[in-house]
């Protein structure tokens, strides 16, 4: 049988790509190139190669199960440490406020504890919370001065629902944020 013009190129051709792929498997180590015959069931066979052996069935549930709690205290320390700074900066802000609105210049009658209930009728949303207490108490010192003191009691909550006062057992203390500010009360604006 004789063949045609086209057909002896195209073998010259399988023929040049053959010498290619013996060449370049020579150069790089050796070995045969195989063709697995495709059949209908291969891609099951290979999914199956792919899989992990039967002995680790289940690990990443256990992994989950052990991991989980301790995921969940790291959300509840990190939830109650921004909630701590937003609410000490907020009470810092509207104390400073009411500081200075309440204690330079007092009536003539006013006593400090009158003040101090002025400054805690300010803070009362901060009571409103059952997470959160504040109180407000002021000292006198020398040369007249004036010292208020403003403490907000933060107890941890379990992502704002209700307060942690227990954990296992072991109470929580809650967290205390102090701010001072000293006034003359006798020269109004002057603050220390």
């Amino acid at each position: 049988m004789r063949l045609d013009s086209k057909q002896m190129r195209a073998r010259a051709a399988r023929v040049l790509v053959a010498r290619q792929r013996t060449d370049y498997v020579r150069a790089h180590g050796g070995g045969a190139i195989t063709r697995r015959p495709v059949t209908s069931r291969q891609p099951f066979a290979r999914s199956r190669e792919m899989h992990c052996d039967t002995g680790t069935k289940g690990q990443m549930t256990i992994e989950f199960a052990v991991m989980f709690p301790v995921m969940l205290m790291i959300a509840l320390v990190a939830f109650n440490s921004i909630m701590f700074l937003a609410q000490c900066s907020s009470f810092d802000r509207i104390f400073r406020e009411s500081v200075c609105v309440y204690a330079p210049s007092p009536a003539s009658e006013q006593a400090a504890g009158q003040i101090c209930a002025q400054i805690a009728a300010e803070l009362e949303p901060y009571q409103e919370k059952d997470y959160l207490e504040c109180t407000v108490d002021s000292g006198a010192q020398d040369s007249g001065l004036t010292t208020y003191r403003g403490t907000l009691a933060y107890t941890p909550t379990v992502f704002g629902a209700y307060p942690l006062r227990q954990v296992f057992g072991v109470a929580l203390p809650p967290i205390e944020h102090i701010v001072e500010m000293t006034v003359d009360s006798y020269k109004p604006g002057v603050f220390l």
